[in-house]
């Protein structure tokens, strides 16, 4: 079995290829076999050869600079496959900012932005976990409770293998269509139906099938939804954990998940009934006798409200499950998110009232923030001067319309509108990009890309009113390198997850000095 190694391109030996950073896969197996040997990464082939790099003589495959990810690498000699799986991280964030983005993304500026709603109206009655308050080993005290439980209440882990073997039945009525001589019990009050039923009546006048009534048991219970919804939400949220301690490399935390996965998951095998139950399609807030009285549903009830004493606000996207393959569009969302919360901020303060929000949704045991894809408006805020404030990811400007681009279609990631009750209307354009001057540049030390600049002046200077008027008051990039400004009104800000307090106070004095804006 053949084993691999990296080394850079002049044959220095690395641990793992960098960030957009070119190297070379060692193979180790006898030069004159090179051509019996395959590389796939990912399961895409790789041409294999026999070389020198600097010093070190062998068989080689050239590594492409590639972005942040796993990627799985298989070598085939003579029929002996030797696999290895490598992660490639972000040079341009760190460990720390690729850990503090996901902890943001799912934690942090989903609850402020939560919290700034419920301050505006929103969510009344609800007790939101605020930023900060719920920390890492908070969250993981708080999952140790849930699955493995405490001296006064037993876990998961022991109430479901407690329930799975006798679940809760109640004996439930089916209706079925049946042939007239083979109906054990006809319905008498859906008789209309089956008279009006096309083609159901015979030669004679009579019904040619009628609807029966079957009885029978079942374990698809409000209390078994209950408890099938809990587990998923309990799972769901160890996932969310775990990608924590792989992104911040914390080994004492990742064990531990380790540990509560593998309790979960055997605790469920012993609840297969639950394939049999049905999701829950209303709001799991009412107590039954049976939750009160039973023991093992007690348990379940108490775990359940202990779990949801407080409900948190998090992000719901599917990119989530793979960050580092995604993390160029992770980075996109989370710029996108700080915009929102500091612009929603601001607004509040400013004496602006929330008229709609698209995308904070309630949901069973939390609020969910789910991005806009569409163009859709995502804010609505009004003030007492009848000025109305709009905020809205991904808004196309086209050749047509009251505000239009006089050149391309423009599509900022994020476009925060003020317009004045006589019609007239001013802008900000928000742009976060994952992206260096030279992406093998360090993060921090990085320049914005000079196409990105660019973009950021045509949509200062593209965008106009329908009498072709400037409208745009500021047009910025958000990316990992140091704050750069262009002049009037065009800027790259230095966004970096974890220390973005300078981001904050640069966004926050720019969108107070907008909401002041005052027409003649």
């Amino acid at each position: 079995m053949s084993s691999l190694s990296f080394l850079t391109v002049d044959g220095v030996g690395l641990d793992e290829p960098r960030e957009w950073e070119p190297a070379v896969v060692r193979i180790d197996v006898p030069v004159d076999d090179w051509s019996r040997t395959t590389l796939t990464v990912n399961g895409q082939s790789v041409s294999v050869y026999a070389g020198r790099r600097g010093n070190v003589a062998g068989v080689f495959a050239d590594w492409p600079r590639s972005g942040p990810g796993r990627y799985r690498l298989t070598a085939l000699h003579s029929g002996e496959p030797s696999e290895q799986l490598v992660t490639i991280g972000s040079r341009k964030l760190g460990d720390q900012g690729f850990a503090s983005l996901l902890d943001e993304l799912e934690n942090q500026l989903p609850a402020s932005i939560a919290l700034s709603l419920q301050r505006a109206g929103a969510f009344v009655g609800v007790q939101l976990q605020r930023p900060r308050e719920n920390t890492v080993a908070q969250e993981l005290s708080r999952l140790r409770r849930t699955i493995v439980g405490v001296p006064t209440r037993p876990g998961l882990r022991t109430i479901l293998p407690a329930i799975g073997c006798d679940p809760h039945r109640i004996l439930a009525t089916e209706e079925t269509w049946a042939p007239r001589e083979r109906a054990r019990r006809p319905s008498p009050s859906s008789m209309l139906r089956v008279l009006t039923r096309n083609a159901n009546i015979d030669a004679d006048g009579r019904p040619i099938q009628v609807i029966n009534l079957r009885a029978d048991h079942t374990v698809d219970t409000y209390e078994n939804r209950l408890l099938k919804h809990f587990t998923m939400e309990v799972s769901q949220r160890l996932r969310r954990m775990e990608r924590y301690a792989a992104a911040s490399r914390n080994a004492p935390i990742a064990d531990e998940l380790a540990f509560l996965d593998a309790a979960l998951h055997d605790a469920r095998r012993h609840a297969r009934f639950l394939n049999d139950v049905s999701e829950p399609i209303g709001p799991l807030s009412r107590t039954t006798m049976l939750l009160l009285k039973e023991p093992r549903y007690r348990a379940l009830l108490d775990s359940y409200i202990e779990f949801h004493r407080s409900v948190w606000a998090s992000l719901r996207d599917d990119a989530l499950d793979a960050p580092l393959e995604n993390l160029p569009y992770l980075y996109q969302v989370w710029g996108t998110l700080v915009v929102i919360d500091i612009v929603l901020a601001a607004a509040l303060n400013a004496g602006f009232e929330l008229v709609h929000q698209e995308f904070v949704r309630p949901t069973f045991g939390g609020l969910f923030v789910e991005m806009l894809r569409n163009g859709g408006v995502a804010l609505e805020l009004k003030a007492p001067n009848g000025a109305h404030l709009t905020v809205t990811p991904g808004r196309t400007f086209g050749a047509t319309g009251t505000h239009r681009s006089l050149s391309f279609a423009q599509r900022p990631d994020v476009v925060v509108e003020l317009s004045q009750s006589f019609g007239t209307s001013d802008f900000l354009f928000f742009d976060p990009k994952y992206k260096l001057d030279g992406d093998d540049a360090e993060h921090g030390n990085g320049r914005p890309v000079k196409s990105d600049v660019d973009k950021m002046h045509a949509y200062r200077d593209a965008v106009r009113d329908a009498a072709g008027g400037a409208v745009v008051t500021m047009a910025a990039t958000l990316y990992p390198g140091a704050t750069e400004r262009y002049g009037d009104g065009i800027a790259a800000f230095h966004a970096m997850p974890g220390i973005a307090e300078d981001l904050r106070d640069d966004i926050t004095a720019q969108v107070t000095q907008f909401l002041a804006i005052r027409h003649s």
